[in-house]
C-alpha cells in the first residue's frame, strides 16, 4: 500500500469555505474584484470623451481553495464535480458570507497531500434559460388569438343592446359606428397596400349595411368586429405604421361618459358602451403589442417611448373580465421580455452640451466624422433632428441628444 506524505499545513488554523455542499480551506483572503459597467464614446476631430455609466457590475470572488488529500481523493473529486455543475450555487465565503454565484473558471494543481484549486466565482442572479426569440414571438401570437376569442365570448355575454328598447339600440349602434368610422379614417392613409385596404373597406361596408340585424345577435357582432380587426392588422405598410394605426384606434374618444342616472336603462347603457369600448381597445392594444416587438428601432429613446405608450394604454383599461385581464397581462409580460433584449442591442442615447450656436450639420460632422455616402449623412442628421424635436436646425445651443454608433 502506498503511504502518502503528511502536509506541512496546520489545517485547524485555516479559514473554512464551502461551495454547494463541498467544504474547502482558504489559506489567505484573496479579495474581490469590483467595477462599474461603462461605455466610452469618442469622436473624430475632437478630444471630447463621454463615458456612459451603466451602473455597478456584480462582484467577482477569486479564491485559492485547499483540500487535504493525505488520506483520500474523495473530497477533491467531489469539489471538481460540483465546480463542473451547471448553473447558480451558494458560495460560503469565510470573509464575505453567503453569495449566490456561478463558476467562471478554475484550475487545479495536485501537491503532496494537498489539492490546490484556483477558482473564480462570479456573483449572479438566478439563471433562467432564455426563451428563443422566435418562440417568444410565437407565444405572443397565441396569447393575442386567445384574447380575441375571450373578447368575443365576454362581449356576447355582456352586450344587451335590445333588451331595454329603442334608446339602447340606437346608443349601441352609434358607438359602434363611431369606432368603425375611425378605422376607416385611419386606413385611408395607407396607400402602399391597396388590396388589403379595399378588402377591409368592403367588409366594413357590408357590416354597416347589415348593422341593424347584426346588433341583435351580440355573439355575431363580436365575431364581425374581430374579423374587422384581423383584416385591419394587415393594412400597415410595416410594423411601425401598423403600431401607430392600432394606437390611433385605441386612443379614439367616442365620447362615452358614464351616466349620472341610476335607472336600470342607464346602467345597462353604461355596461353596453363599456363593452364596446373594451372590445375595440383590447383588440387594438393586442395588435399594437404584436407589432411593437417587430419595429426596427433606431435608438434607445424610441424604444423607451414605445414601451411607455403601451404601459399607459395597459393601465388605462377599465373593467375587463378576469380572463381577458389575465391574458392581456401575460401578453404584456411576454412583450417586455423582448423589449428587454432589444434594449441591449439598440443604439444608446447620450447628451452633449453645445456651448456656442451651431447648425445640425456641423454637430453631426463633429461627432460622427465622415460618412460613406451623402444619404447616410442625411439620414443621421434627420435622426438627430427627430430625436430632439429640432425646429430650427440652423441654430442649436444647449443640451442635445446624440445616438451612439
Amino acid at each position: 500500500m502506498t503511504t502518502r506524505k503528511t502536509t506541512l499545513f496546520n489545517w485547524s488554523l485555516l479559514q473554512k469555505g464551502k461551495w454547494r455542499d463541498r467544504k474547502f480551506y482558504i489559506e489567505k483572503d484573496s479579495g474581490i474584484e469590483a467595477s462599474r459597467k461603462t461605455i466610452t464614446h469618442e469622436y473624430p476631430n475632437t478630444i471630447t470623451r463621454y463615458v456612459e455609466d451603466l451602473g455597478n457590475r456584480r462582484k467577482i470572488y477569486p479564491i485559492e481553495a485547499l483540500i487535504e488529500t493525505t488520506r483520500s481523493f474523495t473530497q477533491r473529486d467531489g469539489l471538481i464535480k460540483d465546480l463542473d455543475r451547471e448553473g447558480i450555487g451558494t458560495l460560503q465565503h469565510p470573509f464575505y458570507g453567503k453569495k449566490q454565484c456561478v463558476v467562471k473558471g478554475y484550475s487545479l494543481v495536485n501537491e503532496f497531500g494537498v489539492a490546490r484549486f484556483t477558482i473564480t466565482f462570479e456573483e449572479a442572479d438566478n439563471n433562467v434559460r432564455g426563451i428563443r426569440f422566435s418562440n417568444t414571438k410565437s407565444l405572443l401570437n397565441k396569447i393575442k388569438s386567445k384574447i380575441k376569442s375571450l373578447q368575443e365570448t365576454s362581449f356576447g355575454q355582456t352586450l344587451n343592446a335590445i333588451k331595454n328598447g329603442y334608446q339602447s339600440f340606437i346608443a349601441v349602434k352609434e358607438s359602434i359606428e363611431n369606432f368603425v368610422d375611425e378605422i376607416l379614417e385611419v386606413i385611408n392613409t395607407a396607400t402602399n397596400i391597396i388590396n388589403q385596404v379595399v378588402d377591409l373597406q368592403n367588409d366594413i361596408a357590408d357590416f354597416l349595411k347589415n348593422i341593424n340585424t347584426i346588433i341583435k345577435a351580440p355573439s355575431e357582432l363580436a365575431t364581425r368586429i374581430s374579423t374587422i380587426f384581423s383584416k385591419f392588422e394587415n393594412t400597415g405598410s410595416d410594423a411601425k405604421s401598423q403600431f401607430t394605426q392600432a394606437m390611433s384606434i385605441f386612443n379614439f374618444d367616442d365620447g362615452f361618459k358614464k351616466s349620472i342616472h341610476t335607472s336600470s336603462t342607464s346602467i345597462q347603457n353604461d355596461e353596453n358602451n363599456l363593452a364596446i369600448n373594451n372590445i375595440f381597445k383590447v383588440n387594438a392594444l393586442t395588435i399594437a403589442y404584436n407589432n411593437a416587438i417587430s419595429i426596427e428601432y433606431t435608438n434607445e429613446q424610441e424604444l423607451k417611448d414605445t414601451i411607455e405608450i403601451l404601459e399607459n394604454a395597459f393601465i388605462s383599461l377599465d373593467s375587463l373580465d378576469i380572463d381577458t385581464e389575465f391574458d392581456l397581462d401575460n401578453l404584456r409580460a411576454t412583450a417586455n421580455i423582448i423589449f428587454n433584449r432589444l434594449t441591449l442591442t439598440v443604439p444608446k442615447v447620450f447628451t452633449i452640451e453645445v456651448n456656442s450656436p451651431q447648425n445640425i450639420y456641423q454637430i453631426v460632422y463633429n461627432y460622427y466624422g465622415e460618412f460613406s455616402t451623402t444619404e447616410d449623412y442625411e439620414e443621421k442628421v434627420q435622426q438627430i433632428i427627430d430625436l430632439n424635436f429640432i425646429t430650427n436646425p440652423n441654430f442649436i445651443r444647449g443640451n442635445i441628444k446624440l445616438i451612439s454608433n
